[in-house]
């Protein structure tokens, strides 16, 4: 996974930085609610929508930010084949198929602002992902069901706008965009006439609208 190796490297160095600039995070000094929509490169995942919590402490008195988030993602899709795993019997017919999906991520990460103007804010974020993913398909015309679920690790880059308009209130509305790749925790050497349709890479784009709350002054 040389993608994930260079990320993980670059956000190693990250964090060397930020331990030597700051000590250690000041406690808790933000909490965002998001709304999230998604869409994956992966044919049983597709577009997701859903919800997400992420908080977030300053480390020191340096500008960079430890954040800790946690959302879950479903979706349906639909696609022509055959919902069957393994070997297919010749006389098996392809039919309409959907692929109902769901996903919990919880994520690890650092972020610091790049600027700022006014009310206005932009961030940079990146962070490492442990997501759970489980798909079912379901033959619309036989009634077949076939189900999959992976653990899969991953490492993530979201750039993000938080405007504060209120003076006198901590709170800020934030839209952010992100991208997202994700490779297999545990990864099979050999299948032998088995489903497992989420051992391969497979990234993510999401959106985000967001509600953030400030303990303190940013």
């Amino acid at each position: 996974m040389p993608g994930i190796a260079l990320w993980a490297r670059s956000l190693g160095s990250l964090v060397v930085a930020a331990a030597v600039i700051g000590v250690r995070p000041a406690g808790a000094q933000t909490l965002m609610a998001q709304a999230l929509a998604a869409h994956s490169d992966h044919l049983l995942l597709g577009n997701l929508t859903g919800f997400g919590l992420v908080s977030g402490a300053r480390l020191g008195q340096s500008p960079i930010s430890l954040r800790f988030g946690l959302s879950r993602l479903t979706g349906s899709t639909r696609r022509t084949g055959i919902a069957c795993g393994g070997l297919i019997a010749p006389d098996r017919q392809p039919e309409l198929l959907r692929d109902d999906a769901r996903t919990i991520t919880a994520s690890v990460g650092l972020s610091a602002p790049v600027w700022r103007h006014g009310p206005a804010t932009l961030t940079l974020g990146g962070g490492f992902d442990l997501a759970w993913v489980h798909s079912d398909t379901h033959g619309l015309s036989t009634g077949r069901k076939l189900s999959a679920g992976k653990t899969l690790i991953g490492v993530d880059l979201g750039l993000e706008t938080s405007i504060a308009p209120w003076r006198q209130r901590p709170f800020a509305v934030v839209l952010g965009v992100g991208v997202s790749a994700f490779a297999p925790l545990f990864a099979r050497d050999e299948l032998v006439d088995g489903y497992e349709p989420f051992e391969g890479r497979s990234g993510l784009r999401r959106v985000w609208l967001g509600i953030a709350w400030y303990a303190h002054s940013r």
